[in-house]
């Protein structure tokens, strides 16, 4: 029996337990069933709580991907017409409603390989932004 599996909280009148710790306790040969029994004997009012399990969180690919970011990645390339458009589409975002996404879907546009290259093997989902 896993002590991380369940939580006996006193002053709330309650325990809370895992998915896995329940499932066990169906067992009437096991020992987490024994410990839910004790408690029901000893405590009748305590409530038993599921454990919610949180969401595993996707790492950002965008991570890192600053204005600044861009412009060395874009002066590294040697193309001035480019860091042009870049900046011309910096002062056209001011307009969107997220301005910061407008230029980075500009700048993976026209940079896949930037993004490749940090993010290899992850899929990146891009949001696409429609000027009205």
């Amino acid at each position: 029996m896993n002590m991380n599996s369940y939580k006996i909280d006193f002053i709330n009148n309650t325990m809370t337990i895992t998915n896995t710790f329940e499932r066990a306790a169906n067992n009437p040969y096991s020992e987490e069933y024994k410990l839910v029994q004790k408690i029901r004997s000893d405590f009748p009012t305590m409530q038993f709580v599921r454990k919610t399990s949180t969401a595993a969180k996707r790492p950002n690919p965008f991570k890192g991907l600053t204005y600044a970011a861009m412009e060395r990645y874009i002066l590294s390339k040697g193309n001035d017409d480019l860091m042009r458009e870049f900046e011309m589409v910096r002062e056209h975002s001011a307009i969107a409603p997220n301005p910061y996404l407008m230029v980075r879907n500009w700048f993976v546009h026209w940079f896949p390989e930037y993004m490749g290259q940090r993010n290899e093997g992850r899929e990146l989902h891009i949001k696409t932004y429609e000027a009205a």
